[in-house]
């Protein structure tokens, strides 16, 4: 029996010695990768946002087949100057569509819309994207019947353009034999980051 158990103390020794060497030898084709990094820049964030550049011709509807005018609005980035334009009688109206543009890298969010009353002329503001002043209504919009006033929940995402209508109609039911003349009425949008 003693043989027997030399031969198990053996067998078990070279167990061992074999597992040792296995670990050893695993250990020693083992290795450590990495991973660094050479120079990350993170580039400043801009605001761009403003009206696309050009000339917008206004959309004439109503009953009128004569005395209605829309004139054109010249569009600048900061700002819209709309030519004279002649509105004869109710229902008719006006409609320009501009195209706000974001091409900055900060979503944007309409904050505010301040009416500007035209010179001389007492108006009523409801809405604040909507004006009455006389028989005279001017309203931005969503869309081009003036019916979705434009909110302060619009947004502008990066690299995205919005639609918004300016729309000027007659909705008095008073039919004047002389001109009534407003002037510099218009509104202020106030945009910021979402």
């Amino acid at each position: 029996m003693s043989k027997e158990r030399k031969n198990m103390y053996i067998s078990i020794l070279t167990l061992v010695v074999i597992v040792a060497c296995l670990s050893i030898a695993y250990a020693a084709l083992g290795a450590t990768i990495s991973v660094k990094f050479g120079k990350v820049t993170q580039k400043p964030l801009t605001w761009d946002i403003g009206f696309q550049d050009g000339t917008v011709a206004g959309e004439a509807f109503g009953t009128s087949s004569t005395g209605r005018s829309c004139g054109n609005a010249a569009v600048t980035k900061d700002s819209v100057t709309i030519s004279t334009t002649t509105l004869s009688k109710p229902d008719d109206r006006c409609v320009y569509a501009l195209v706000v543009e974001n091409f900055g890298g900060i979503v944007a969010r309409l904050g505010s819309i301040t009416p500007v009353t035209p010179n001389g002329v007492a108006c009523d503001f409801s809405v604040e994207s909507k004006m009455v002043c006389g028989n005279l209504t001017y309203k931005l919009a969503q869309d081009v019947d003036g019916k979705i006033a434009l909110d302060d929940s619009q947004i502008v995402g990066i690299n995205q353009t919005k639609t918004v209508y300016l729309v000027v109609s007659y909705t008095g039911v008073d039919v004047s034999s002389v001109p009534i003349n407003q002037s510099r009425a218009g509104f202020v949008l106030n945009f910021v980051h979402a």
